[in-house]
């Protein structure tokens, strides 16, 4: 079934999952496991929603979210790999510690909206990053040209981030900017680095 026309997840959902976990060294030492999410997780999107800061939390959603109700739970475990896809990060105790995700939008399937959050504690380690890329090799696998990304005025890492990734303006409000940013991602520095090798061989699943 081809992108965009409600397609459903690999028909062997664990080996597509095996296929793309990786344990990845960061610039601290310390590492993460990454791997894509799946409709499993619920337990894993409680425990790092719950590690994330009422600020965290409101710059992902642009509103005072205190939990996570059950109809938004639902929402984002809706995951099938190819119209709503994530990538989960995990730290060296199978803690999470970070996920991105895009959602397809239904009325113009080359773009989607995207998002990344880090838990707290776990914020400024390259994390996002990371996980911002491995979600922009998918998207281009799955037809997906642009991401759309909500971005609170005053976010200004976020801003700054995406804007190095070479992103337009296509509406704002006084509270938020909706951002639209080409793929692949326009970041040079990070593209030529080593890193980004190693990223597209586990988002495409040909680890060695």
């Amino acid at each position: 079934m081809s992108a965009g026309s409600g397609s459903s997840s690999p028909a062997d959902l664990p080996r597509f999952v095996a296929e793309r976990t990786a344990v990845i060294e960061l610039a601290d030492g310390r590492s993460i496991t990454v791997r894509p999410a799946t409709s499993r997780d619920r337990r894993h999107l409680i425990e790092g929603f719950d590690q994330t800061s009422p600020a965290s939390r409101f710059a992902r959603f642009l509103q005072p979210m205190p939990v996570l109700s059950e109809r938004e739970l639902e929402h984002l475990l809706a995951i099938d790999q190819v119209d709503h896809f994530a990538w989960a990060a995990f730290d060296e105790d199978g803690a999470p510690v970070g996920v991105a995700r895009y959602i397809r939008l239904p009325d113009e399937p080359s773009h989607a909206e995207a998002a990344v959050t880090v838990v707290d504690a776990h914020q400024r380690r390259g994390i996002g990053s990371i996980l911002m890329q491995l979600l922009a090799e998918s998207a281009t696998a799955n037809g997906i040209e642009h991401f759309v990304a909500y971005v609170g005025r005053n976010n200004d890492k976020v801003l700054d981030a995406v804007g190095r990734a070479g992103a337009s303006q296509i509406d704002a409000d006084e509270y938020a900017m909706t951002l639209a940013v080409a793929l692949p991602l326009d970041d040079e520095t990070f593209s030529t680095s080593s890193l980004a090798n190693t990223l597209r061989a586990i988002a495409a699943g040909d680890q060695p």
